[in-house]
């Protein structure tokens, strides 16, 4: 299997082998926080494979399917989806979009690489 190389957005009915680093699931997500996330994955360092479900689309099955492949679900607080293990994001939560989800993902792979870097150099010095 060829390894992944851009983030893919993905929309209803596709469903896709995952070959992405982390898979997320974002549930009626509006068009601002759309477009922010497409800007910011242009400099991740992370590979993203983003399911983007409108509850408009009432297709459970399809639902079912890309939440069991998802590393995360983030919901938006207006929705009327609720999953037991999703995050709900908006004004009123402590979450406010989905945007900071994914720079502190990002964040976490900068400090791994920071480790990975500290232990070759100890390693070789």
């Amino acid at each position: 299997m060829a390894q992944q190389t851009e983030c893919r957005f993905i929309t209803y009915p596709t469903v896709l082998d995952k070959t992405a680093d982390h898979t997320v699931v974002i549930i009626d997500c509006n068009q601002l926080d759309t477009k922010l996330i497409e800007i910011f994955f242009k400099s991740s360092r992370r590979i993203y494979d983003v399911y983007f479900y409108s509850s408009a689309t009432s297709d459970v099955k399809y639902l079912s399917t890309i939440t069991h492949m998802a590393d995360e679900v983030l919901i938006d607080e207006s929705s009327h989806i609720r999953f037991n293990q999703g995050i709900i994001y908006g004004a009123h939560q402590k979450l406010t979009s989905p945007m900071p989800y994914f720079q502190e993902m990002d964040n976490a792979v900068y400090t791994e690489i920071d480790q990975l870097q500290e232990f070759v150099r100890k390693w070789k010095s």
